[in-house]
């Protein structure tokens, strides 16, 4: 668990909500070791209408479920 004990936060972030919430998902990626994807919802919902089915890790895509 990362904990911490003060939170400062730039001014610039707090005139920008979406400048704030890119920095904070920087920095949870950073602390879980995860790779980010700009992809959303939006676009797996997009492949998927296609029959293009991507696994949870973004690594492999194939025409059916249940990438091997």
């Amino acid at each position: 668990m990362l904990v911490s004990e003060s939170v400062l936060v730039p001014a610039e972030e707090r005139q920008s909500p979406e400048l704030y919430a890119s920095n904070v998902r920087k920095l949870m990626g950073e602390a879980l070791g995860a790779q980010l994807s700009t992809h959303g919802i939006p676009q797996q919902q997009a492949l998927k209408r296609n029959g293009i089915y991507v696994d949870w890790t973004g690594r492999c895509a194939s025409a059916l479920p249940g990438c091997t």
